[in-house]
Formats: C-alpha cells, structure tokens, sequence
C-alpha cells in the first residue's frame, strides 16, 4: 500500500485565514489473482413486488435476481470462499446459513438455496442484514454483503425498523464489511438506501438497477478484484495539527461519501475503516483551514495515517501536509489541476443529489468534466420527461466508482 499526497497549492500567500486542499490516495500493491478468500453475503428482498417484471427477456425480478446471483456464484471457489443468504418480506428468513464453501457440492448448496427463494408478504429488512452482518467475519477475507430491495419498509414500527437498519450499516463499516447496496424499481426510497451506504462508509456504496440482469455481471467483478486484493483491514485518518482544522473529508474512491469529522468547529480527526482495498484504490479530498495565517512561515496543517494489513503482516504509514504561507505573490502556487477538478466534481456530485442541477453543471463545466456534463444533460431530459427510473440510474452513474474522481481533462 503507498499513500501519495497532492496539495492544491503548496505555497498560500499569507492571509488572517488560509484554506489548504489536498487530495490523498491509497495506491494498492501488484494484485496476485485468486489469492484472497471472498466471503459474499446475499441480503435479498422476496416480498411480492419482486415478482414484477424487471424489465428484461420477460422476467421477474425474484427471477431476474436468482440467475444474477447464480452467475456471481460461478466466480466462487470452492475450499478458499464463504457464503451464507438471508432473505426477506415480512419476516427473515436464512436459506443456506453462513459456511465455508468447501467442496463444490456446498457450491450447488448455494445455488439451490437462492434457487427455492418464493414470494412472500410485507418487507422488513433489518432482521435479515443483521444475520448477515452478526455472521462470523475473517479479517483476512473479502466481505462483501449484498443487500437488493424493490420497496420501503411495510411493516408495524417502520420508524424503528429504518433506524436498526443505519445502525446495521454503521457496525458493517466498523467491522470492514463492504456493503453493496442495490435498488429496483421506483418504489424504494432512494435518499434511504444511500444513506444506508454512507452509513457503512469505506468501500461501500448505492446503486439503482433498471435491469435486476445487470447486477450478475456486477457481482462477478467485485468477487474477482476482492480475491485479488492485497490489503486488508485498511484504516485512513486526517488529524489536524494545532491551529488547523478540518471542514472536509470526502471519500472519492470506489464510491462519493463525506467522511465524519470528529470535535467541535471540525478541530478533531476524521477516520474510517476502509476494510479490504482492491485494485481501484481509495481517494480523499481533503479540505483544512489554517487559522493566523498572517506570517511567513511553513505550517504543519494535518497529519494522515494508514494501516493496514497485508502478506508482511501490519503495516503503517504516516504523512505530515506542510503547507508554506508566503508575502510574495509571486512565489503562489498556482492550483493544481488535478486537485482543483476533483474538488469541483466533488461538489457537482452533491448538487446533483440535491437536485440543484444547474449549480451542478456550472460546477462539472468549471471541472471541464464532460462525461459528467453529458450524463446531466441526461438526467434533466429524463426528470423532465417523469422518467424516474431513469434518472434514478443517471444519478448512480454520477456518483459511480471512475467517475468521481477528477481529472485535468475531465475525460478520464
């Protein structure tokens, strides 16, 4: 694992007040394919709205579901994996309990038990993230935990029922489970199930589904890079040096989501366990504010710490972000390019979420993120026109791993 830093502009002019950016990554290892155990946790809805068509080749989506989980499973190895399924409508229910996949006849065992999975009443998913999330955890295994519904909460106390359900999220990133959270349908409460992501944080995220098909091929690619991944038990932590203090932490890398800053006025830490790194990495953007930045000098403006385990055992690493604050104009820095674009696609990210879509094509425009510009030009076309399965799968796209992150050019 290599932390690399990258300060928008290394020299400030001196001012009462100084902002400091900079964009922090975590570049993986070389990937040794098929090494590391994956340990898949299928969370899956089968209340009878999943027996609505999902939209491709007149199929269900319980059907629809069934054959892209079968098609995840083939990515599975037998005597290296694990698996268990929970399903849920008005109550949970645990059709292949947790296990090691050793021989190829548990494989079998698995596909049969999605296989059986019928239709039943009411939804109510806590119960069933919870078996999953309470199941035994190797920290040397990729955990992935695969939650899909179509619906809300339907069920005598949904209040309580939302709350246990961020609090599930929120102990799955404590443990550096990842949590792959998916949605079908336009009758899921979107900004929820986000927020189920969020709560979880590391390397895990929301996306919308118009096609529950897609979701096979999806699955596949996350088992493959997590039996290729290199570090484990990853955590990341910003802690502002005195003087300074933190009003930004955005993860960018495999999904957007804002990282909790600890203290009052952001002078505490920000941290979060970002479990299994694969090979795309982990991004931050970092925003800081130096307070009596009035005086030449060089300032200690934070200090970032990883660790992480991998073939050598724990590993640690720790940065200081230096800062020199200048009189002369001349010796300014200008803004790093690649910095700058990330931050402004940070923040046309959540414009978009807000659904502020002007404010957010100004800010992609200024990125000079034409990718980003199109899939908005899309998205108003498909609000505009009630499509809202559509612009649900637009708004995944834009907070979507790859294109969050910023470039120089904006085509990357």
């Amino acid at each position: 694992m290599k932390l690399e830093l990258t300060l928008s502009q290394p020299v400030l002019p001196c001012a009462a007040e100084a902002e400091v950016v900079f964009l922090a990554r975590l570049t993986p290892g070389v990937a040794a394919p098929g090494v590391r155990p994956v340990d898949v946790r299928f969370v899956l809805d089968r209340s009878y709205s999943m027996g609505e068509a999902s939209g491709l080749g007149g199929l269900t989506k319980l059907e629809a579901l069934k054959q892209a989980c079968k098609a995840a499973i083939g990515q599975l190895v037998a005597g290296r994996d694990r698996a268990g399924v929970w399903a849920f409508a008005a109550k949970a229910a645990v059709p292949l309990a947790w296990q090691a996949l050793a021989r190829r006849a548990d494989l079998v065992a698995l596909e049969k038990a999605i296989d059986k999975l019928s239709l039943q009443g009411g939804t109510a998913f806590a119960d069933a993230l919870g078996g999953a999330v309470a199941a035994p955890r190797d920290g040397a295994a990729t955990t992935l935990v695969v939650f899909l519904t179509d619906g809300v909460p339907y069920c005598p106390d949904v209040d309580a029922e939302r709350a246990r359900t961020l609090a599930l999220a929120e102990r799955a990133g404590e443990l550096g489970l990842t949590l792959l959270v998916y949605g079908t349908g336009v009758s899921y409460d979107e900004a929820f199930l986000r927020q189920v992501a969020e709560h979880a944080g590391g390397g895990s995220r929301f996306a919308h589904l118009s096609d529950v098909s897609a979701l096979g091929a999806e699955l596949a690619r996350e088992i493959q890079l997590g039996a290729a991944a290199q570090a484990s038990e990853v955590e990341f932590a910003v802690v502002p040096a005195p003087g300074a203090s933190l009003s930004e932490v955005t993860a960018m890398l495999p999904a957007q989501h804002e990282v909790v800053i600890h203290g009052a006025g952001g002078a505490g830490e920000a941290r979060e366990r970002a479990g299994v790194v694969d090979a795309r990495g982990r991004a931050y953007v970092v925003r800081a504010r130096l307070a009596d930045a009035s005086v030449a000098a060089t300032r200690d403006v934070a200090r970032v710490e990883i660790s992480w385990r991998d073939a050598g055992g724990p590993q640690r690493e720790v940065r200081e972000v230096l800062v020199e604050l200048s009189g002369d104009a001349a010796r300014v820095s200008a803004p790093d390019a690649v910095v700058r674009a990330t931050v402004l696609t940070a923040a046309g990210a959540r414009a978009t979420m807000r659904g502020d879509l002007g404010l957010a094509r100004t800010l992609f425009g200024s990125a000079g993120n034409a990718t980003m510009l199109g899939a908005l030009a899309t998205l108003g076309t498909a609000a505009a026109g009630g499509d809202e399965d559509a612009a649900r799968s637009l708004r995944t796209r834009v907070m979507a791993p790859g294109l969050a992150l910023g470039t120089a050019k904006g085509d990357e």
